[in-house]
């Protein structure tokens, strides 16, 4: 299975849909979150079905603030929307091959401190009362510790305290990454600043089911946000690469 999410955040309509195509041909995604999308109802009814995908649903932005689209096929997995929130879709999913179900939510956390706290409180409810094997995917807009970050200021210690707390009271854990670090990128006073906003947690026995389960990041192709995509398939290293060489005339 593999899910893939995008923040794309100042991205053109037609660049996001040339994207998702190209990811969907590259990676063949059972399902496709994107972020931010900042686009009004009847423009998502019209460019969705462009997006080669079966089924799609999505939360409209507030004031040309936000908004989360999800896509998805039921070839290898039969998904359907559990419920939706502001910021939230959380997905039910059955993997046949797992004979397990489980919760995939995509995820676009508030960026505003003093909003913050309500937001972080409400996943710990929602864990409450979620017995089944969840997944978590999406920006957060927090970085767990300090080599989360490159350039520019460094970060104080208290920027830690939010993800970390919320990982220990959920007793969760993020994915390993494989590859490059980094989602986010931004030229801020002549600074080039690199961060990890955007991760893949799991939590309730989802390691049990997918003990492979890995994170890779794809390249900042448009403006600020990269796509990260998870997989749960055992990552198998690639062949060596034969040596460059060239005759020089």
């Amino acid at each position: 299975m593999k899910v893939v999410c995008w923040n794309v955040q100042g991205v053109k309509k037609t660049q996001v849909l040339q994207e998702v195509k190209f990811l969907t041909r590259t990676h063949k995604p059972n399902l496709f979150f994107l972020l931010e999308t900042m686009i009004n109802e009847s423009n998502i009814q019209r460019i969705l079905p462009l997006m080669g995908f079966e089924h799609f649903d999505f939360i409209s932005p507030i004031n040309h603030f936000g908004g989360v689209t999800v896509l998805w096929n039921n070839e290898d997995i039969h998904a359907s929307v559990l419920f939706k929130e502001t910021r939230t879709i959380h997905m039910l999913v059955h993997n046949p091959n797992k004979v397990q179900n489980s919760v995939i939510s995509g995820i676009y956390a508030l960026a505003q401190p003093r909003d913050k706290r309500d937001f972080w409180n409400h996943l710990v409810e929602l864990n409450k009362v979620t017995d089944l094997p969840w997944y978590l995917m999406g920006d957060f807009n927090e970085i767990l510790c300090p080599n989360e970050k490159l350039g520019g200021q460094p970060p104080a210690t208290t920027r830690f305290h939010c993800l970390n707390d919320f990982l220990s009271v959920i007793n969760a854990e993020c994915v390993q990454v494989l590859g490059s670090l980094f989602t986010w990128k931004k030229k801020i006073h002549t600074h080039l600043i690199c961060k990890r906003l955007d991760r893949t947690m799991i939590l309730k026995d989802w390691s049990t089911f997918y003990p492979d389960a890995y994170e890779t990041h794809g390249n900042f192709s448009y403006r600020y946000h990269c796509h990260i995509i998870m997989s749960t398939q055992a990552h198998l290293q690639m062949a060596k690469a034969f040596s460059f060489r060239f005759q020089n005339f």
